[in-house]
């Protein structure tokens, strides 16, 4: 089920085992704390146990998920991104054929561990990803109303562009926004422009759909300012090298994008931008491009040529096209 599904899903019904995966952790924490106050009332210091990789034994956790409640219904124990062994997988799947009614257990995997895809059919899974865009702009209304403040339509559409539409990025800028905004006042897009930085994927965005347009100015302007912010150049040409890749598979491939965004490990949104950019390329251009940041890749790291000056070129060669 997707996050949004999650609440109403435990109004109905708790399940014994829940898995809790995808890119936003703001979501992933929240999905947490969601199934903890449905099953826990009385005495969470009692009824709730948490491993992580600094103290997990999957005999101890077992034991825990075994153990009875105390004055509650339910007790919880979560497994916090611990990357499992075989040995942890046949323990965990043995038990979640057979689980304690009483316990509820939660799987949370932030970085997707490939050993829990034999046991993921399993458990109940709560899709963590990025939010529906309808269900992001209210929660955004919503976060800023209860400081007492509102929020311009442009406005959040432009706050949700520069974060990415990942929410752990958003709740940062919102308490920001919420605190520079005096009650009663509104956020508007100019404010977003003055106090929002900018995520670094939403900055590469803008640098290649400026290459895009052969705006020259506005490219070597956000180049600029990402290395006046400090950005490490080789880290740079790698990031517009794999956009340009993910536009050169959108183009070439037949799939949808919501499946060519789980192939490459990316958010739909980037999708999105690449199915808008590569209108402006031939597959032949972009494969020259890639050719092109392979090779002053491999020339930074064989000395022959400085980083700053191979992102440089790696544009302005882009622009020329």
């Amino acid at each position: 089920m997707k996050f949004a599904e999650l609440k109403s899903n435990l109004e109905n019904k708790i399940c014994n085992v829940y898995y809790i995966v995808g890119k936003d952790a703001y979501l992933r924490d929240s999905a947490q704390q969601m199934i903890e106050k449905r099953c826990v009332n009385n005495f969470p210091q009692f009824n709730v146990s948490y491993f992580n990789d600094e103290n997990f034994d999957i005999e101890q956790s077992l034991n825990a998920c075994n153990s009875i409640p105390l004055s509650d219904k339910y007790r919880v124990v979560v497994l916090n991104d611990i990357e499992p062994n075989s040995k942890d997988i046949q323990a965990l799947q043995k038990y979640i054929k057979k689980p304690n009614e009483t316990t509820c257990l939660i799987i949370k995997d932030g970085k997707d561990f490939s050993g829990y895809k034999s046991i993921i059919s399993l458990c109940e899974v709560v899709d963590c990803n990025n939010l529906d865009e309808r269900i992001l702009r209210s929660i955004i209304v919503k976060k800023l109303n209860a400081m007492g403040v509102n929020i311009e339509t442009d406005a959040i559409k432009t706050l949700m562009e520069y974060c990415v539409y990942d929410l752990t990025y958003i709740e940062l800028e919102l308490q920001k926004l919420g605190a520079y905004v005096d009650k009663g006042g509104v956020v508007t897009t100019s404010i977003i422009n003055k106090l929002v930085h900018k995520n670094l994927e939403y900055s590469i965005f803008e640098l290649s759909n400026a290459v895009a347009e052969k705006n020259n100015k506005k490219a070597f302007q956000l180049l600029d300012m990402m290395l006046d912010n400090k950005e490490n150049p080789q880290n740079l040409l790698l990031l517009l090298v794999s956009n340009f890749r993910r536009i050169f598979y959108v183009a070439t491939s037949k799939t949808s994008d919501q499946e060519i965004a789980k192939m490459l490990d990316v958010k739909e949104y980037s999708i999105k931008i690449a199915r808008r950019l590569m209108q402006k390329f031939t597959p032949k251009k972009l494969k020259q491009i890639l050719d092109l940041g392979g090779q002053l890749d491999f020339d930074i790291k064989n000395g022959k040529i400085n980083d700053k000056n191979a992102i440089y070129y790696f544009v302005s060669n882009i622009l020329l096209m």
